[in-house]
């Protein structure tokens, strides 16, 4: 009879410590600063969250192309500007936006 071979079994335990403690059982949380992007291994993610919180306040998420997404400003009113326009021979439509060289000449003559 042929004997046996003994099998071999290797167990890899993977433990992700805190970046700040060395406490095990830490997640693994992304961020980014600029252009720059950071992980962090935590067991408390409040620490950063409350951290980052009055920054994430006032802060706006970016558009889909990683520009900002500009924040609303008050408009001018667009039937005016219209008017306006038409009476300086200006052609502008009825609906949609009115054209920023538009705008432009608009809010300096007023």
């Amino acid at each position: 009879m042929r004997r046996r071979e003994r099998e071999v079994v290797t167990r890899t335990k993977i433990e992700i410590m805190d970046d700040l403690t060395g406490e095990p059982g830490a997640q693994t949380f992304a961020f980014s600063l600029g252009s720059t992007g950071y992980e962090i291994d935590l067991v408390n993610p409040k620490l950063l969250t409350d951290a980052l919180a009055p920054f994430i306040k006032v802060a706006h998420r970016p558009s889909r192309r990683g520009l900002p997404v500009p924040r609303p400003v008050p408009a001018h009113d667009n039937a005016a500007v219209r008017a306006w326009a038409r009476e300086q021979g200006m052609k502008v439509s009825a609906r949609g936006r009115v054209p920023f060289a538009v705008v432009s000449a608009y809010e300096a003559a007023h």
